[in-house]
């Protein structure tokens, strides 16, 4: 289940479950989540949910929101981002959804027939172990979550070669030219490169 942690200068307050379609967050008794510090409005933010997503708002807030220390008027939530709301840190726990954005780029067998031109990955772990996700920019940007700080990156060259990058906070740490069924990890994930030119004998 989704959770929240509420943090004050680095000491945890409380913690919530999730488990209702909405909360509102500020300083005013009659809100879900109470922030009762000064910098917080009386109304400050509010999370909803739709279906698994969830959804962080700003409800004209006079400090706003930050996540991930970006100020934002609207965000969908992911694992282990991090919320601050006046001067508390709020830490969102996803478990389920911390390889969301890699899942929702998943295809099946029959609709990567759409794609005969293009490379693509394969999953060969977690819960949508067999799915395919077809590269179709020139740069292919995967990051799971907050809290897997590494980001994977697939550049493709002018002669349609295919070079990894790893990405830790913004630095490269690696990178390699990938071969047709070479193998890598993203978190607890691991993905199968396949060459394009190998498609037509799928």
């Amino acid at each position: 289940m989704t959770e929240l942690i509420v943090s004050l200068n680095n000491q945890i307050l409380q913690k919530f479950k999730l488990a209702e379609a909405k909360y509102l967050l500020g300083r005013s008794q009659h809100c879900d989540i109470i922030l009762s510090e000064r910098t917080v409005s009386a109304e400050h933010a509010q999370i909803v949910k739709i279906g698994t997503d969830c959804f962080l708002e700003d409800l004209a807030s006079t400090n706003g929101v930050y996540v991930n220390h970006l100020r934002t008027q609207k965000h969908c939530l992911l694992d282990h981002d991090l919320i601050q709301i006046g001067k508390y840190e709020l830490s969102f726990i996803d478990p389920l959804n911390r390889y969301k954005q890699v899942y929702e780029l998943c295809i099946n067998t029959q609709q990567l027939e759409e794609f005969t031109d293009l490379a693509y990955l394969e999953l060969m772990s977690g819960e949508k172990i067999g799915s395919f996700i077809p590269l179709k920019n020139n740069q292919f940007i995967l990051r799971p979550s907050a809290k897997i700080a590494e980001t994977i990156r697939i550049e493709t060259t002018p002669d349609r070669q295919y070079v990894l990058y790893l990405v830790d906070k913004q630095e490269v740490t690696s990178s390699r030219a990938l071969q047709d069924k070479d193998t890598f990890r993203l978190g607890e994930l691991i993905l199968k490169f396949h060459d394009p030119a190998k498609l037509a004998k799928l």
